[in-house]
């Protein structure tokens, strides 16, 4: 399956793949309620509150459009790609949320975002780097992008950057790459 396409006309195409590891056992899926008044899209990476319902991921609220951000604090996990939009209604009584669970054997394909585009290309990252985690919302189509540099708060690096595709250009602004969620900072501690 070809890997999504580059930023072009002041969008981000949307990219909401996964796969299982090198070498790793298989993914899994489980399913959660949703919690109330909850924004987050299909492809999203989400959390985990106290009551067990899938959240917007850590304290960040929905970003205006374009390319605008707000962060993750350092204390928040990550449980997964939800693979269903939010109801954004009263929390849910069902186990209504599919999520692809973010464990050691899975990796998300995310895209490197920067406020500046030419901070964002594939020769900005290496694999191995670590990277913090973000929403950008093109046209009120919300997804999880990644830093091109990581955060001076270690805590705040969720994600390890594995693997650059080879089919993408040096200077490519804002490419897609393949990351995993580091082990202490997955809701289920790296199962």
């Amino acid at each position: 399956m070809p890997l999504p396409g580059a930023y072009s006309s002041g969008t981000l195409p949307k990219t909401p793949r996964w796969r299982t590891a090198d070498g790793a056992g298989g993914s899994s899926t489980r399913h959660y309620p949703e919690a109330a008044s909850q924004t987050f899209q299909h492809g999203e990476l989400v959390g985990l509150n106290s009551s067990g319902q899938v959240i917007n991921l850590g304290t960040i609220v929905d970003p205006g459009a374009g390319l605008e951000s707000a962060s993750l604090v350092a204390g928040d996990l990550v449980l997964g790609m939800a693979l269903a939009s939010a109801n954004n209604t009263t929390a849910s009584t069902t186990n209504n949320i599919p999520v692809i669970l973010a464990t050691d054997n899975v990796e998300f394909f995310l895209r490197l975002y920067n406020d500046t585009a030419t901070d964002a290309q594939l020769q900005d990252v290496a694999v191995g780097d670590k990277a913090e985690l973000f929403r950008y919302n093109g046209a009120g189509d919300i997804q999880t992008v990644c830093s091109a540099a990581p955060s001076g708060t270690d805590g705040i690096n969720k994600v390890v950057i594995t693997e650059k595709p080879d089919d993408r250009s040096a200077t490519d602004q804002y490419p897609g790459v393949w990351v995993k969620v580091r082990s202490a900072l997955q809701t289920l501690g790296g199962l």
